[in-house]
Order: C-alpha cells, then sequence, then structure tokens
C-alpha cells in the first residue's frame, strides 16, 4: 500500500518515471497478498496515474478492468466514479462517441453529483462527436473522391491502350494495303518497259530466226511475270487477311471489356457521391463502346460472306423507319418503284438504316417533307436507293465524296463516331454496288447506293 500511495504521489508532482516504478512494485504484492476489492483501488489508482501521464489507452484498458469487478458486485459508488473516469479518458482520446456513452452513465448513476453541471458536460460531448461525426464524414468523402479519381485514371489508361491497338490495327490494315499496290504498279511498270525494249528489237533488223527466238523470249518473260504477279497477291493477301482478323478481334474484345466496365462505373455510381463524376464516365465510356461497335461491323463485314435472298425493298425500309423510333415532327415520303431486290438482306438492312440515322441527324423541321427515300432501276441494271434531307448538306464535291472515308467529319459535322457512311460503302462495295453523295435542291444531301439487280 506504501508502494501504491508513493507511486499516486509521484505522478501528482508528474514524475511519472519514478510513479510507474513503484505502480509496477505494487502490482505482483497486490496480486498475491490482497482482496480482490484492494487489487481494484490498486487498478484504479494505477489508471489514474496513467491517465495523468496521458497514457489514455492503457488507463481505458485498467479502469475497464477494474469496472467489471465493480459491475459484478454492484458497487455504484466505485462505478460512478469508473465511468467518470472513463468518460475523460476518452474525450481527451478525441473519442467522443464512447466519452458520451460514459457521461451518460456517469450521469444515471451518480446521486450526489451535480446533475445541472453533467448535463452541460453531456451537451458539450454530444456537440463534439456531432463535429467529429462529420468531419469523419467529410474526410471519407475526400478518400471516396480520391479512390474514385484514381479508379478513372486507371480506366482512361486502359482506354486509351485499347485506342492505341485499334489505331495499329487500322495502321497495318492500311499499310499492307498501300504496300501491295505498290508492288503491283511497280511489276507492271517494269513489265511494261521490258515490253518496249523487247519491241524496238523485234521492229529492228534481223532474220527471221532471231525474231522467232524474241516473241519466244517475250512469252517466257510473260509467263514470269504473271507467276511473280500471283505469289505477290496472294502473299499480301494473307497478310490483309491476317491484320482483318486482328482488327476484329481486337474490336470484339475492346467492345466486351467496355460493357463491362460500363457495369462497373455504374456500380460505383450508386455508392458514390459525386454523381456528376460517374455521369461524365458513363458517357465516355458510351461513346467509345459505340466507335467500337462501329469498327467491329466495319471489319465484320470483310470476314462475312454474302447470304443472298430475294426480298420486298417497301417491306424492308418500313422495319428501319420502325425500328429507329424517329420523331413525329419528322415527316417521310416513300417512293419505291422497285419491289424485289436480290441481295443480303441483314447488309442492306445495315446499309439502309446508317442512311437514314445519318438523314435524321442533319434534317431541319419545317413544314415540307423532310426525309424522301426513293429507289428506281437504272438503264444498267442496277437498283438505286436515294435517301434526301433537307439540313445544309455539303457544297464541296470533294468534301461529299470523303464523306464514305472512316472517321471524316464534315464542318457542319454533329456529334459521331465519322464510320456510319463508311459502313455503308463497305457492304455495298461486297455486293459489287457504287456509293453516291450529291446536294440536294434547294438544301440538303441526297446520299445513296446502286446495287446489281441480281447481286
Amino acid at each position: 500500500f506504501s508502494m501504491m500511495q508513493l507511486g499516486s504521489l509521484h505522478a501528482a508532482n508528474k514524475e511519472f518515471e519514478l510513479s510507474n516504478k513503484y505502480f509496477r512494485k505494487a502490482e505482483p504484492l497486490f496480486e498475491q497478498y490482497t482482496t480482490p476489492y484492494d487489487q481494484n483501488t490498486f487498478k484504479i489508482n494505477y489508471a489514474f496515474a496513467l491517465s495523468s501521464a496521458k497514457k489514455y489507452a492503457k488507463a481505458i484498458t485498467t479502469y475497464k478492468d477494474a469496472l467489471k469487478y465493480y459491475e459484478k458486485e454492484n458497487m455504484l459508488d466505485d462505478m460512478t466514479y469508473c465511468y467518470e473516469q472513463l468518460a475523460f479518458c476518452y474525450e481527451q482520446a478525441g473519442d467522443f462517441k464512447n466519452a458520451l456513452v460514459f457521461m451518460k452513465k456517469f450521469r444515471k448513476t451518480s446521486q450526489q453529483v451535480d446533475n445541472e453541471s453533467v448535463k452541460v458536460k453531456l451537451n458539450e460531448l454530444n456537440l463534439q462527436y456531432e463535429t467529429e461525426k462529420k468531419e469523419r464524414q467529410i474526410l471519407q468523402q475526400k478518400n471516396e473522391l480520391i479512390e474514385d479519381k484514381a479508379r478513372f485514371s486507371r480506366y482512361q489508361s486502359i482506354f486509351l491502350a485499347g485506342l492505341l491497338l485499334m489505331g495499329m490495327a487500322l495502321f497495318i490494315y492500311r499499310y499492307f494495303a498501300i504496300q501491295r499496290e505498290r508492288k503491283l504498279r511497280s511489276a507492271f511498270q517494269s513489265t511494261f518497259l521490258n515490253v518496249l525494249q523487247l519491241k524496238e528489237h523485234f521492229e529492228g533488223k534481223g532474220s527471221m530466226s532471231e525474231k522467232i527466238e524474241i516473241t519466244t523470249e517475250v512469252n517466257d518473260l510473260a509467263n514470269r511475270i504473271n507467276t511473280d504477279l500471283g505469289l505477290i497477291t496472294a502473299d499480301i493477301d494473307s497478310k490483309l487477311l491476317s491484320s482483318k482478323s486482328f482488327n476484329y478481334t481486337v474490336s470484339h474484345e475492346l467492345k466486351r471489356y467496355l460493357s463491362q466496365l460500363e457495369d462497373d462505373i455504374s456500380e460505383i455510381g450508386i455508392q458514390s457521391k459525386n454523381n456528376s463524376a460517374v455521369a461524365e464516365s458513363l458517357e465516355k465510356v458510351s461513346s467509345l463502346k459505340n466507335l467500337t461497335s462501329k469498327l467491329l461491323e466495319l471489319s465484320s463485314i470483310e470476314k462475312e460472306t454474302l447470304k443472298v435472298s430475294r426480298f420486298d425493298l417497301r417491306q424492308l425500309v418500313e422495319q428501319c423507319l420502325d425500328e429507329l423510333q424517329i420523331p413525329k415532327t419528322i415527316a417521310i415520303s416513300l417512293d419505291l418503284t422497285t419491289k424485289e431486290i436480290q441481295a443480303d438482306r441483314l447488309f442492306i438492312r445495315q446499309a439502309i438504316t446508317n442512311l437514314l440515322e445519318n438523314a435524321v441527324k442533319y434534317t431541319q423541321t419545317t413544314s415540307d417533307v423532310i426525309i424522301e427515300v426513293i429507289s428506281r432501276y437504272t438503264d444498267d441494271n442496277k437498283v438505286e436507293i436515294t435517301i434526301m434531307d433537307n439540313g445544309k448538306g455539303i457544297t464541296d464535291a470533294t468534301k461529299r465524296e470523303q464523306i464514305f472515308e472512316a472517321f471524316f467529319q464534315a464542318e457542319n459535322a454533329k456529334k459521331g463516331n465519322g464510320l456510319g457512311l463508311a459502313i455503308v460503302k463497305k457492304i455495298i462495295e461486297k455486293h459489287d454496288g457504287y456509293v453516291f453523295a450529291q446536294q440536294n435542291k434547294p438544301t440538303g444531301l441526297k446520299v445513296g447506293f446502286g446495287i446489281p439487280i441480281q447481286s
């Protein structure tokens, strides 16, 4: 007991090292030679010394050990003292929630303490707890925002990587196409020069046997050139096929990943407070997903074989219009002189849908007929389908020819990915047809295609 008293006195004088030394010496003696009540008296004295030394975590643990005994024995005064001291320690440690809990317990069990002062203390702790709670919520929101930004940055890196892969695939495709054209042109130029040289020899003086020998050489040279050109063409076609397949695979995998990514960001949006950032990210993903879908369509056209059948053109056009759900403010006029055509129905439906989407995008709402769909037979045994709008049109003839190129955007172009008309061109070329764009009168654009009657 003397060592415990010395420990308390040294703690009161802020001599915490000496205080701790005496309490440590006394602790095993109390456990061995004293009653449970005296052992817990030692604990609350030691806990008080620890709180004086601002060792609140250890003080709280020690007070709670003693409190278990007092609550078990229903010792009201000792319980009240522990509640008050625990409230103080938790408050000093910055845990206002637990400080409020023990202060409420202290108020309930204390009989001789002025309840008004306890009420004021409770109000202070409650205010501190609410302030701490709000600060914790703000900090949590900041951390969530930082985490969301980091996640979006990762997604952006993945987007860029995906676009880079697609760009590489398109570059490879274009590179091999250009190389093929150059090799063929070079081969034909070489052939032409060789024939000219042989012609000059042949027209010169010489015996009949010499002329026969030269003719034989010309034939041999033509055969060799023909064989070489065949090998070049086969080699380049093989490389082109490989690059097309790669482009298709990349587009397909990127589309699948973007769909999963869209779901993930939507899930983040449910949990996140930063709805504007999530909405912006979803819009970017949706735009990339749409671009990837169009690239996938463009690649699949080259891979697919035509499935030709005979079908009703009017029925197909009406089906396309129903699927597009064109606003009632836009009037449609159909003038279809051709009834049935023979082609790949799915591909032609896709081409007409893309042309109609393009026309709807650029229409201007007026009291006149807005979009016209016309079909007719041409003199060279083709079916020609034209879709006209009343938009601003494209006055520059050169730019009108470029609208069927991938990613081309005119000056007055609206939001899009520049692949819709490129897909139309691929489909129609696969049917051995042609595409065209003309200025409409007084305003707008005529865009259409022609395919053989029996494609």
